[in-house]
């Protein structure tokens, strides 16, 4: 609710700056992946899922906290679209030009994708390092004690509709 008094165009260049910010980190991402696939080999499979994991956290800390959203939904909108677009260029783009045996690379990867993600969401390795961790060795009063049970991994709707959206795509892509 703090963006109520801000003006219209105020909000539409901050949301122009952003997509820019984001259109060039989405490139940069594509370069260090490629850049590290052709020099270390098969260390760029592994910055592939890195970066899939780091980008939901960089859009919503960094471009979408820039931006100034009027309601919830514009700025759950906003943040799929990036998340969406980078996750696509990720699989659908980079991925062939990293393949030689493109099938069997393309059946592990579906492999890989559609069991990790949701191993990743049901181990939920934040949430049980403060719960177990962190939480019984607080020293102060119940409240730091509570915040500490209350973290955990921020799975929003927008990071589980664009694990959908992304395996949606890569079936199709290569069906």
């Amino acid at each position: 609710w703090e963006a109520l008094g801000v003006k219209d165009k105020e909000r539409t260049v901050r949301s122009v700056i952003s997509f820019i910010i984001f259109v060039g980190a989405t490139f940069g991402g594509a370069s260090l992946v490629l850049f590290i696939h052709r020099n270390f080999g098969q260390l760029g499979f592994i910055a592939t899922p890195a970066l899939d994991v780091a980008i939901p956290w960089i859009v919503r800390n960094l471009l979408s906290s820039f931006e100034e959203h009027k309601t919830a939904s514009s700025y759950q909108v906003s943040q799929y679209i990036k998340t969406a677009i980078f996750r696509i260029v990720n699989y659908l783009v980079l991925t062939p030009l990293m393949l030689e045996d493109r099938i069997d690379s393309i059946y592990k990867l579906f492999i890989g994708m559609t069991f990790t993600q949701p191993a990743l969401l049901l181990l939920d390795q934040f949430g049980n390092f403060y719960r177990h961790i962190l939480g019984p060795r607080v020293v102060g009063d119940q409240q730091q004690m509570n915040l500490k049970f209350m973290g955990g991994g921020d799975y929003g709707l927008t990071e589980r509709s664009t694990n959908l959206t992304k395996i949606f795509f890569l079936a199709c892509w290569y069906s």
